[in-house]
């Protein structure tokens, strides 16, 4: 599992009483320090089922793309990026709204494609792994993630 940041939608692993809180306020305050501190960028941990327990440190998860698109009008130069699951989202409708996202951030959102390793969130949204059963569709996905003239629009890593 991830470690939890507070960069980003996530609770550290504590039950420490002054532990952050992900609440839109917290956000928000975190967003603007981060764009006054000049830091590069913000990413979130998307998650679609929460473990429950007496530290549930993933329990505040919030939305990423609505999350991206309020802190990016809030903020004047650091980049936000919005996370999508590529195997429960349609590609074109994901398209628009990263555009959209975009539009309100004026050129600073970032989009971070995954897809997804939790299968309690596979049963929930109903989608199979990607992978397995539509390889095509993940070689269109890095298709979308090209910028128009073909070159990437980020460097992938090799595993």
């Amino acid at each position: 599992m991830p470690a939890a940041s507070a960069i980003g939608p996530a609770r550290p692993v504590t039950q420490a009483p002054e532990q952050w809180v992900n609440s839109g306020g917290n956000n928000v305050t975190l967003s603007k320090m981060s764009d006054e501190a000049e830091m590069d960028f913000m990413l979130p941990i998307a998650l679609w089922i929460v473990e429950c327990g007496p530290r549930d440190f993933h329990g505040g998860v919030l939305e990423a793309r609505t999350w991206a698109a309020g802190l990016l009008a809030l903020t004047k130069s650091i980049t936000i990026f919005a996370t999508i699951h590529a195997a429960a989202n349609h590609h074109a409708i994901f398209a628009k709204q990263i555009a959209t996202i975009d539009c309100i951030g004026k050129g600073r959102a970032g989009l971070n494609i995954v897809a997804g390793w939790k299968k309690p969130e596979y049963e929930a949204l109903g989608p199979t792994c990607p992978m397995i059963t539509n390889p095509a569709r993940v070689c269109h996905l890095t298709k979308v993630s090209q910028s128009a003239d073909g070159t990437p629009a980020v460097a992938w890593a090799k595993a």
